[in-house]
């Protein structure tokens, strides 16, 4: 079995979008969401720039790292960077990473508003890193937790029974918890779990100081130079962490936190809150039209629609990160110019949808 570390980073896909304004949308309904060239191109840099030298810098100075990842990232390592899923590789056979499944495309934010279709996709997710790294994922990403939370949909099918989480402060925490004892249904204990399938589940919160998003150096003015600077943080936090270890100086805690019975969006802006009522909406529609896709192969407009709920897009409606560059920044210049961008692809969604 492996260990968790402390620092957790990220790895996940950023594609280019196509924006496109609500007149080409109504003029060219079949445009793609995504600029595919584009989108390769831009993985290949960032492998190159980015994504390798972090990895090869960890194991080649036994840094051990939780990595976060999304199968649609393994895939496009797989394809156009296998140098990535080597070092991966080359990782885990020294226990230097521990992997944490996310959803297939990173939209872990979907638990929020369709966990049937978050739990298909972490699945996919864990069957990739099978398929791609001859590994057994042992712990899945929770962007929130809470008592509606449907976990049994993945714990029964996965048996996986670890979960991460990203706190405030800087504070360790985690705690052990039944099942049957987390679950609730408008307030109720649920009927659906009993002693024969209740189980055991571990949460592990990592706090925001030893927690990193590897693709925010896309906003900073020089990515190679970004790069160096994010890979020897991630290594002094992990360095810092077997120290404080050591000396009994860790903060930690194991009290079983205070939960919401339903998600919470108090900490998003209203852009934010704005952009996950959009992606609720536009995936209920689809879904309603390919209600057996969760069974078979996703048909290719719900699995763009999938990438278009990339918790990463959340980056681009942040107007601090557009202060950061000297550079035009990828994809949008603001952050009202990505959320628009977001509308016009609902809309073509309702068009698209229409035509069927």
């Amino acid at each position: 079995m492996k260990k968790m570390h402390a620092a957790t980073i990220m790895l996940n896909e950023l594609p280019v979008y196509e924006a496109l304004s609500f007149l080409d949308i109504l003029d060219k309904p079949s445009t793609s969401f995504f600029d595919k060239p584009k989108s390769v191109s831009l993985f290949k840099k960032l492998a190159k720039e980015l994504y390798y030298p972090t990895l090869n810098l960890f194991l080649n100075q036994s840094i051990g790292t939780n990595l976060i990842i999304s199968g649609y990232f393994l895939e496009l390592a797989a394809e156009h960077y296998p140098r990535l899923i080597t070092v991966l590789k080359k990782l885990l056979a020294k226990d230097l990473i521990y992997i944490v499944g996310n959803a297939y495309f990173g939209e872990d934010l979907s638990l929020v508003y369709n966990t049937n279709w978050w739990s298909h996709s972490l699945q996919k997710t864990c069957d990739k890193v099978k398929e791609t790294l001859d590994y057994e994922v042992e712990g899945i990403f929770l962007s929130q937790i809470y008592r509606n939370l449907e976990l049994e949909r993945f714990v029964h099918k996965k048996r996986i029974t670890k979960f991460v989480l990203r706190q405030k402060g800087k504070k360790y925490s985690s705690f052990d918890m039944n099942l049957s004892e987390l679950r609730r249904f408008n307030g109720q204990t649920v009927s659906w779990i009993n002693d024969e399938n209740d189980v055991k589940c571990h949460f592990n919160f990592i706090p925001d100081t030893d927690f990193f998003n590897i693709n925010g150096n896309i906003f900073q003015p020089n990515l190679e130079q970004a790069a160096k600077t994010f890979a020897f943080a991630v290594a002094f936090t992990a360095s810092e962490f077997k120290v404080r270890k050591n000396t009994k100086k860790i903060r930690t805690f194991t009290t079983i936190p205070r939960m919401n019975e339903k998600p919470s969006l108090r900490l998003l802006t209203h852009l934010e809150k704005a952009t996950l009522r959009l992606w609720d909406y536009g995936l209920t529609r689809l879904l309603n039209l390919y209600n057996d896709s969760l069974k078979d192969q996703w048909p290719p407009l719900l699995e763009n629609f999938a990438r278009l709920q990339n918790t990463d897009f959340l980056s681009y409606l942040n107007k601090s990160n557009y202060l950061l560059s000297d550079t035009e920044v990828e994809n949008f210049s603001s952050p009202y110019e990505a959320f628009v961008s977001l509308q016009a692809k609902i809309k073509q969604i309702e068009i698209l949808l229409q035509k069927k």
